[in-house]
């Protein structure tokens, strides 16, 4: 698998830390960068209502060029992390996780339209709605406060004109051992709409935190590939799964299970569509190294399963990365979330 040649330009950009890919040194909050368009972000809606409830993290969500790292915007101006993308019809949907700034709830998960972001209402991200869910469990040690669908990463099955939401859903008998579930798009090209839960498609595995799952749709086998890695083992192992979307959603069923062995190379990110940084699907991995996070890039063999890290392509101090088109200007652009 040969990475396109407009890589080296990452190779270039990451030879030393001042240059232009962005790292926790540089707090530039788009002045001189891409600030996209202002809108109108309308009702919110309901996030899930926990009382006494604060964000647990603190990050800060950025959108950038792919090659002008450094031109960066806030996406928002209370705390947001775990940002995706994901391209339905002629819309760049953002997905992340609000944290402290949506009032006094718990983290919820929300999206907006990229080309909406940054915005000067104060909660530019509507918040997810999903029926049907299991009943949840609280966070160990945090006051047993109820935690709602977190980590989402969203994917549209252009093809069955199906839209999936991935999120970590921490249930009420196993609160400490997250687990990953599948929720079904109402209408696929409106969020706003709601999801489904889809019980079949449940996964966990005993004595494993899943957090954080990535997810791609391969067209050709009809299948999605859910990958997450586990950082609570004593050295962090990748874990891998498939989906037939084969048959109705309600009958979607994990397959396949089983780890990746890799050194250095971290499933913790999203996948990237074709084209942008290899010839076939890619993946931005996040990596911890001394208390630092770090963003590495890897080309996938879906035929083969198999991730190919690719050299020189190691951005410290950023972590959560994504990257798409922009449907106007047709440029790459990368969201990321950065600890301040």
């Amino acid at each position: 698998m040969r990475p396109l040649i407009f890589i080296a330009l990452i190779c270039a950009c990451t030879a030393k830390e001042d240059d232009d890919w962005p790292t926790d040194n540089g707090k530039d909050t788009g002045a001189s960068g891409d600030t996209g368009e202002t809108g109108e972000t309308g009702e919110t809606g309901e996030p899930y209502p926990e009382e006494d409830c604060k964000g647990l993290e603190a990050f800060t969500g950025y959108r950038t060029p792919l090659w002008e790292p450094t031109a960066r915007t806030a996406l928002a101006d209370f705390p947001l992390s775990v940002p995706s993308l994901a391209s339905v019809g002629d819309t760049l949907w953002l997905w992340a996780q609000m944290f402290q700034g949506y009032e006094e709830h718990c983290d919820v998960i929300g999206f907006a339209p990229l080309s909406s972001l940054p915005s000067e209402g104060r909660h530019p991200l509507k918040p997810v709605q999903i029926s049907g869910l299991p009943a949840l469990g609280s966070i160990p040690n945090r006051s047993d406060l109820i935690f709602p669908p977190a980590d989402p990463s969203f994917v549209y099955l252009e093809d069955r004109e199906f839209g999936v939401l991935v999120t970590t859903l921490r249930l009420e008998d196993q609160p400490d051992e997250p687990c990953i579930g599948l929720s079904l798009a109402i209408d696929p090209e409106d969020p706003a709409a709601g999801f489904e839960f889809l019980p079949s498609s449940l996964w966990c595995e005993a004595g494993v935190a899943m957090m954080d799952a990535a997810v791609l749709y391969d067209a050709p086998t009809e299948s999605l590939r859910l990958v997450f890695a586990d950082f609570a083992s004593p050295n962090t192992t990748n874990h891998y799964a498939e989906i037939s979307t084969n048959g109705a959603p309600e009958s979607w069923v994990v397959q396949d299970s089983a780890i990746h062995e890799f050194e250095d190379f971290h499933l913790l990110g999203n996948f990237v569509e074709d084209g942008i940084l290899c010839e076939g699907p890619s993946f931005l991995g996040t990596q911890w190294a001394n208390d630092t996070r770090n963003v590495a890039a890897a080309c996938y063999d879906p035929d083969l399963n198999l991730f190919e890290p690719l050299n020189g392509t190691v951005v410290a101090g950023l972590g959560d990365a994504s990257a798409g088109i922009d449907p106007e200007s047709e440029l790459a652009v990368l969201v990321f979330s950065a600890d301040d």
